[in-house]
């Protein structure tokens, strides 16, 4: 994932950093489309990326950087769909929002 790619870049370029340690990061991405019984567990865009950044967080699918990617992709989900507004952040947030890459 290109945003996993430049946060290495960033932190030092460790061959660690952002390695999946299993296929268990793919099974949080689906995760937080679940249904049961036709419905969505997590229906709103802010259920499903405070998920992913709790699941990315808690069950360590990288060997190294897990809370930085959570966070990273917590941001960059709630920037592509639309629901992070740039004009509302904090100032020293900008910067970040602003380098994420759309889809």
């Amino acid at each position: 994932m290109h945003e996993i790619n430049m946060l290495r870049d960033k932190f030092g370029g460790s061959a660690l950093f952002g390695n999946e340690k299993d296929d268990s990061f793919k099974s949080r991405i689906g995760q937080i489309y679940q249904t049961f019984g036709g419905v969505e567990l997590y229906p709103s865009v802010e259920e499903k990326a405070a998920m992913l950044l709790y699941l990315v967080t808690k069950n360590h699918s990288f060997s190294d950087g897990n809370k930085r990617i959570a966070a990273t992709l917590f941001l960059w989900f709630m920037k592509i769909t639309m629901v992070l507004s740039i004009v509302k952040m904090v100032p020293s947030v900008l910067p970040i929002i602003q380098s994420l890459p759309s889809c």
